[in-house]
């Protein structure tokens, strides 16, 4: 079961295959560098 899900960051890209890019190097991050990219969305 999928506990409920809130959007914390997300970014534009040029185009799909770039999202895609960048979704697979946000996946490969640790959760503490996932943290971070949070964080610094939040503060801007």
């Amino acid at each position: 079961m999928r506990r409920p899900v809130a959007l914390v960051y997300q970014q534009a890209c040029a185009d799909r295959a770039a999202a895609l890019r960048e979704e697979y190097r946000i996946k490969q991050l640790s959760r503490a560098q996932k943290q971070r990219l949070i964080a610094a969305a939040i503060s801007d």
